[in-house]
């Protein structure tokens, strides 16, 4: 009985691919769950049959690829000319000038980014698992499997189709390079339910989790602080380093962040990711761990350099803020505060988002204790570096520690 009932041949950009169609009729093939096909000896009795098919009937034709169909559904792709296995898309080239940032956080691939016909490429598995799914592979059929949460991606390397949850769907052809299945990053990534950015000026591709309901997008422009993105969308600065999964404050020009909504910053703005050792401190009555961790931030964003009784004396200061009728009334807010403008650097540049160090810690439980050295001293600067001088012109000098002068 015949083996393959017609056969095409398409063109495509000086390539030739040959079309067969099997013999319905025929028990040959072995049918996997995705493409109706297994691990098998007929596996290599079927591509050994089509290039024969192919040197006989098109014996002066180069012939790139070789596909094979049931019907409408293809079974397997040959590769007419591969070697080891090896599938090859045409017009590769690799690029390490690309930069990819996953979820805010930069990205290295054990090979570089590929762009075949204008379109990115990336090592399967390093991508999939990067964005929390999983792969399988079918080393006969050269058959991979993506699954994550509830989206299953199918697909022949060579082919240009996919099964999307069992639809039919178009996808730019993966290849094989040095014995790695390489893939459309965005058209994976896509599918997946992410968002995929590109920005030309910095040669970076971004992918990005799907935005909550109501949340937007903010490209990150010159100047841009998370400080003053958190003010010009009435959110907190916690709220978008959560959700954009920020380990700093360091922001890139063309970054796309998630920008949450005033709901979104309401429900994560008391859910702070506080180090368990936090926990361990023995905190006086009144306070909490939520106020020794931003106190001790804030003492070491402002006075890491600084003796320990200069650290105790920034910690004071804000003790005394939110003693005083002046400024809000717990610790956060005081750190926080932006009544007149920003009242403490760190807040500006985002280093009150560093770890503080032992001593800043110290210093903060020692003032949550009650050790107070400056008084009731609101204001201190380090005149050396100040670029405002309305402490100095307007409160009273109470006394210099190190590098610091407190103000009443």
């Amino acid at each position: 009985m015949q083996l393959f009932l017609n056969d095409k041949i398409e063109s495509n950009n000086g390539e030739n691919t040959l079309i067969l169609y099997l013999n319905p009729s025929l028990t040959l093939v072995e049918f996997a769950n995705e493409f109706g096909y297994a691990k098998s000896d007929k596996r290599n009795n079927l591509d050994k049959s089509a290039k024969e098919y192919a040197n006989s009937k098109y014996p002066n034709l180069k012939i790139n690829a070789i596909k094979i169909m049931l019907g409408c559904m293809l079974i397997t792709s040959v590769g007419a000319s591969q070697n080891n296995g090896e599938v090859y898309a045409h017009n590769v080239t690799s690029s390490t000038r690309i930069n990819i940032v996953i979820n805010n956080k930069p990205y290295t691939f054990s090979q570089a980014p590929m762009i075949a016909d204008g379109i990115t490429y990336v090592p399967i598995r390093q991508l999939v698992e990067s964005l929390g799914g999983s792969v399988w592979w079918n080393s006969q059929s050269q058959t991979v499997g993506i699954n994550k949460d509830n989206i299953s991606i199918a697909f022949v390397v060579g082919s240009r189709s996919a099964r999307i949850n069992g639809v039919l769907t178009d996808m730019p052809r993966s290849f094989i390079h040095n014995g790695t299945t390489m893939v459309p990053l965005r058209f994976i990534s896509e599918h997946l339910d992410f968002n995929v950015s590109w920005n030309n000026a910095t040669s970076t591709i971004s992918i990005t989790t799907k935005a909550q309901t109501n949340s937007q997008y903010h490209t990150v422009q010159s100047g841009d602080t998370l400080w003053r993105l958190s003010q010009r969308y009435n959110t907190s600065i916690d709220s978008i380093r959560s959700l954009n999964n920020l380990n700093s404050d360091v922001l890139i020009i063309g970054q796309t962040l998630l920008i949450p909504n005033s709901n979104q910053s309401n429900n994560t703005s008391n859910n702070e990711n506080i180090p368990s050792e936090y926990y361990s401190y023995d905190i006086p009555p009144g306070y909490t761990v939520n106020d020794l961790y931003w106190l001790s931030r804030i003492v070491h964003a402002e006075s890491e350099s600084e003796p320990y009784e200069g650290k105790l004396a920034v910690a004071n200061v804000i003790l005394n803020r939110v003693r005083s009728d002046g400024f809000p009334n717990n610790i956060k807010s005081v750190i926080f505060d932006t009544a007149g403008g920003i009242q403490f650097q760190p807040i500006g540049n985002g280093t009150i988002y560093n770890n503080p160090n032992s001593e800043s810690i110290r210093a903060a439980l020692d003032a949550l204790r009650g050790n107070n050295n400056i008084d009731n001293a609101l204001f201190f600067l380090n005149p050396a570096r100040a670029t405002s001088f309305w402490i100095v012109n307007n409160r009273q000098f109470y006394m210099r520690i190190a590098n610091h002068d407190f103000y009443l």
